[in-house]
This record gives C-alpha cells, structure tokens and sequence, in this order.
C-alpha cells in the first residue's frame, strides 16, 4: 500500500509542475478594445466644469471671468483675474459608460502622481491620480477606488495614436525640463 501512495503523489506532483508551466498568467493579459478610431480633438474639446476651483483641471485662458467694469467709475481700478495656465492632456480614452477618461499632466494634490478625469453621460465627474509602470497605468479614482488600464486603452495626445509606456515616459522628463513637474510639490 505504500508504493501505489508514492506513485500517485509523484505522478499528482509531476502533473501539477506541467500545469504551472503551461499556464498564462491571466492578470497580464489586456482585453482587445472593440471601439472605433477616436477623434483627438473630439475627445478633448469638451470642457469640464469641476464643482470646486481646487478640485479639477484649469479652465482654458479664453475662458478665463473678467471683473466686471464699474459703471462711470475709472477704468484703471478693473482688473481682469488672474489667468491660470490650462491643464496639459497627456492621453484619454473612452470610458464603459460612454463618457471620456483624460489623463492630465498636473500633480495630484491628493497622493503621489498626476490628475486625472472621468466624464459620464449624466455629467458628473469623478477625478483621482495616476500613475504608470511598464505594464499598466493605474488610476486610483477618488469614487470608484483603483483601477489599472492597459495602455493599449489610451490615445497620446500629440500623436493620436495608441499609447506606449515610452511615451508616458517621454511626457515627465518634457514637463521636468520645462519646468513644470509632474508630480505634486512637497508639502511643508
């Protein structure tokens, strides 16, 4: 009784050592997206109106509100406000609901990496940060929690084309040479 005991253990042993071999890991594998070629312009021409100033993306400078001029008052005393510079679009991508999901290269304020956005057809808007590695760009959603995306999800900005990790790359060295850093400044 104890040889045949042996044998099956060896052979269960043998046969587990073939499965492990032959499997793919599955958290590696990325789904095929059966959408259509998206516009670039079309996906970030749509403004997003944040509730709060603090919380979202930077209106464009043309849209920037003027103070209103005093009626006979000296014209000098009207300023217009300040203009902050619009947020810079690194890529987007439709989201499952039919709205958008647009990764911008502002730091996030909440944790370490970059802000980013979603739409939903019923106009709310959820924002979180993101970050990338070489297989995945993960975005933890301040509403939803995290969530990792291929990149083969994403459109770059500038190429309209599907993005590669060397691309996010690309886009935080630029933004360090220009001057504005990627990610958030430390807090004192």
């Amino acid at each position: 009784m104890k040889y045949p005991l042996i044998a099956l253990l060896g052979l269960f042993a043998i046969l587990m050592l073939v499965s492990f071999a032959h499997e793919k890991p599955r958290q590696f594998r990325v789904a095929k997206n059966p959408e259509s070629q998206i516009n670039g312009q079309e996906m970030a021409s749509t403004p997003v109106t944040p509730n709060s100033e603090a919380s979202g993306p930077s209106p464009a400078p043309g849209e920037a509100a003027r103070a209103p001029a005093p009626s006979g008052g000296s014209q000098a005393s009207a300023k217009p406000a300040p203009v902050r510079p619009q947020s810079i679009v690194v890529a987007y991508s439709k989201n499952e609901v039919g709205g958008k999901i647009v990764l911008t290269g502002e730091g996030c304020e909440k944790r370490a990496g970059h802000s980013a956005y979603t739409t939903h057809p019923d106009g709310n808007i959820d924002f979180g940060c993101w970050t990338f590695d070489e297989l995945y760009i993960l975005i933890h959603w301040d509403k939803a929690g995290l969530i990792h995306y291929g990149y083969d999800k994403f459109v770059h900005m500038q190429s309209g084309e599907r993005l590669l990790a060397a691309q996010l790359f690309e886009a935080t060295r630029d933004a360090a040479r220009a001057g504005r850093p990627l990610t958030p400044p430390s807090k004192k």
